[in-house]
């Protein structure tokens, strides 16, 4: 019986050995703090969670914008600088000229009731004008030359003076003048103001009986001219303008006319 007994206890042992020495050893991998388990899956599973890397923002840059014409920036979009540049205008002339008070020279053999008659109390100029300008600072600074051409009736001018008869069968006028003015700029428009100061020429044929006599006179005198510009292109314009005479000898005058501009100024936005 104790045999039996002990023979039994020691198959109990070497079966229970067996069995342990058979059972897997386990392995229990690390806990990582990123690491969720995932309700629908029976296994947990590492994963990482990463945030997508947000778009840096363009560092504010400077653009050039250019208009697609070349009309002039605003007044407001450009600096007094931006409107520096030189003018060459030409264009018509139309006005009338006093002659009466002008001092004639050669017409010592001449009746001076003459010179109070037509054509010399008044008479119209048509023709061209040609001017040349700088423009600094809104700043207006200008010569030209006036080239009109007396427009008059030669037979209203007949007359006999003292058994004579007289007539004016030739009158010739000329101007140059220069001046100092002011203009602001309204977009591509630009009203301005001048004062004028010219020297005018006046050159008249008197017939007395077949006997011709050539005057001439000279005098110098002040006007105001005011008018718009407007630039059709950033290098082209045209401008009306009409002017009054102060002294000297034109009375009134108005013009059209169209001219090439060179900006000296840096366009600065």
């Amino acid at each position: 019986m104790t045999r039996f007994t002990a023979l039994t206890a020691a198959s109990l042992v070497l079966a229970a050995a067996s069995a342990h020495a058979q059972e897997p050893e386990r392995y229990e991998e690390p806990r990582d703090d990123f690491a969720y388990d995932t309700p629908s899956s029976p296994s947990r599973t590492p994963t990482r969670v990463v945030e997508p890397e947000r778009p840096r923002e363009p560092l504010p840059t400077r653009v050039e914008t250019r208009r697609e014409d070349d009309t002039p920036a605003p007044i407001d979009e450009r600096t007094i600088a931006g409107w520096d540049h030189f003018e060459l205008s030409m264009g018509f002339l139309a006005g009338q000229h006093r002659l009466h008070r002008a001092r004639w020279s050669g017409a010592s053999n001449v009746d001076p009731s003459v010179f109070g008659r037509e054509p010399f109390d008044r008479v119209e100029g048509y023709g061209l004008r040609y001017d040349l300008r700088l423009v600094v600072a809104h700043v207006r600074m200008t010569a030209g030359i006036d080239l009109p051409f007396a427009s008059y009736d030669v037979d209203a001018t007949r007359t006999t003076i003292e058994g004579v008869r007289t007539e004016v069968p030739e009158l010739k006028l000329f101007g140059f003048h220069f001046g100092i003015g002011a203009e602001y700029p309204l977009g591509p428009v630009a009203p301005f103001v001048d004062v004028l100061g010219g020297l005018d020429w006046a050159t008249a044929t008197i017939d007395r009986g077949g006997d011709p006599v050539e005057v001439e006179a000279r005098d110098f005198g002040f006007r105001v001219r005011a008018g718009l510009r407007l630039h059709v292109r950033k290098w082209f314009f045209a401008s009306m303008s009409g002017e009054v005479g102060l002294t000297g000898q034109p009375s009134w005058a108005a013009e059209l006319s169209v001219g090439f501009a060179l900006l000296a100024g840096r366009d600065q936005r």
